[in-house]
């Protein structure tokens, strides 16, 4: 998921105050979408702020009795966000997560053992910890494949009682997955290249 959620509305609709006629993105984010001129990243990859708009700033978002919170999850974009909530029905809440990528995917070349991005490789272990200590009973990613999400709903068709996506470890098991990918890219990196 992208730094911001964006929700539509008409121009007049968004003039109003209502941060759900808006850009939503919190606070630590909002930077990645002030205006600002292009800034390389890395090889052809470049930041370019956004024409100047109006963003709301929130950590919370309230919809009707559900508020749902902002988890600073940055790694695969820099202002990454991730939402958790508690989802009640018939007398039972469940702790509900959706995770915004985690994976460590990168332009051809890009090295994240390069000693320049230790500060990259930091925030994506900080980042996997702290989706893998979310409360978490039922777990939602950017792409369902990374959780084996497709999976799990291809079961709940054929067999939604009991519930397969009811996995209060499935945070847990997504950060220990990815804090594997992670080791695994770097010690490929650190492998010498074959010449052939």
């Amino acid at each position: 998921m992208s730094a911001v959620l964006m929700i539509g509305g008409s121009a007049a609709a968004q003039a109003v105050d209502d941060p759900l006629t808006r850009p939503i993105a919190t606070d630590y984010a909002a930077r990645w979408l002030a205006p600002q001129p292009p800034k390389r990243i890395y090889g052809n990859t470049y930041l370019v702020g956004f024409r100047k708009m109006n963003v709301a700033l929130i950590d919370t978002i309230r919809l009707g009795k559900v508020g749902v919170i902002a988890v600073a999850t940055p790694g695969h974009t820099a202002g990454s966000t991730s939402w958790r909530w508690r989802s009640c029905e018939a007398g039972r809440c469940l702790n509900m997560v959706f995770a915004s990528s985690i994976n460590p995917v990168s332009v051809d070349g890009y090295r994240f053992s390069d000693p320049a991005h230790r500060a990259i490789v930091a925030t994506f272990r900080h980042t996997i910890a702290r989706v893998g200590a979310l409360p978490c009973d039922i777990l939602f990613t950017a792409h369902p494949d990374n959780s084996g999400g497709d999976v799990t709903f291809a079961r709940f068709e054929q067999y939604p009682t009991p519930n397969p996506f009811i996995d209060p470890a499935a945070c847990r098991k997504l950060s220990v997955s990815y804090t594997g990918i992670v080791d695994a890219r770097l010690a490929k990196e650190a492998q010498p290249a074959v010449v052939q």
